[in-house]
């Protein structure tokens, strides 16, 4: 078999404007929604892929970060986004098996109308539009996880300090510590949160301290 490029099959223009021009124009407006849904799902493929890679890694798109309260405790607000995300999740399978039931309605309405040759040409055309669209959004998709893993990191570092503040600091007051008020708490002298010390160093301050 021949492959598609040599295939003695040329068009004085476009590939759907040949289509209106030996079919006439409702086919031609067939052949365009086709090629939207084969995009469409090729897209919501590629989100799917994107949104379970944010599953798996914990990742908290921004889509899925609810405008709430300062006050609201870090493990709801994440459990409020992981619902978000598994509900997108869900829809977008949704939407996927949708369009694989038009699409296959669509590709047999095609080939009963046209010449095989010439859906075999239409379905080789989309692939590689696809193709380069692909290509495109996986780009996109890369940045995102890649700023989203930056962002996720610099959260976990803030939660896991917070929680040792909250475990060497005893809040007696109605008022509630902001995580730098607790960060200043922290460097008094009953209240030092514990990192990698040189204690030559505290010996000899605590000396001079004495001697002065």
């Amino acid at each position: 078999p021949c492959r598609m490029s040599q295939m003695p099959f040329q068009f004085r223009s476009g590939l759907k404007d040949y289509v209106k021009e030996k079919y006439g124009q409702e086919m031609r407006a067939k052949v365009r929604d086709f090629e939207r849904q084969r995009i469409k799902l090729a897209k919501v493929e590629l989100d799917i892929g994107f949104l379970l890679t944010c599953k798996r890694e914990q990742l908290i798109p921004k889509f899925t970060r609810p405008r709430l309260s300062a006050h609201v405790h870090p493990r709801i607000q994440r459990k409020i986004s992981r619902t978000l995300l598994l509900s997108e999740i869900r829809r977008k399978y949704n939407q996927k098996h949708r369009l694989i039931r038009i699409i296959i309605s669509q590709s047999h309405h095609l080939r009963k109308h046209v010449s095989d040759l010439l859906h075999t040409i239409i379905n080789h055309t989309l692939t590689k539009t696809i193709r380069g669209k692909k290509k495109k959004w996986l780009q996109k998709h890369g940045k995102k996880l890649e700023n989203l893993r930056k962002q996720q990191h610099a959260v976990n570092c803030n939660f896991n300090r917070s929680n040792i503040y909250d475990k060497i600091i005893h809040n007696f007051s109605a008022h509630q510590l902001t995580d730098e008020e607790k960060h200043a708490l922290s460097f008094s002298l009953d209240q030092h949160i514990p990192s990698p010390l040189n204690h030559y160093e505290i010996e000899t301050a605590f000396e001079t301290f004495y001697k002065d």
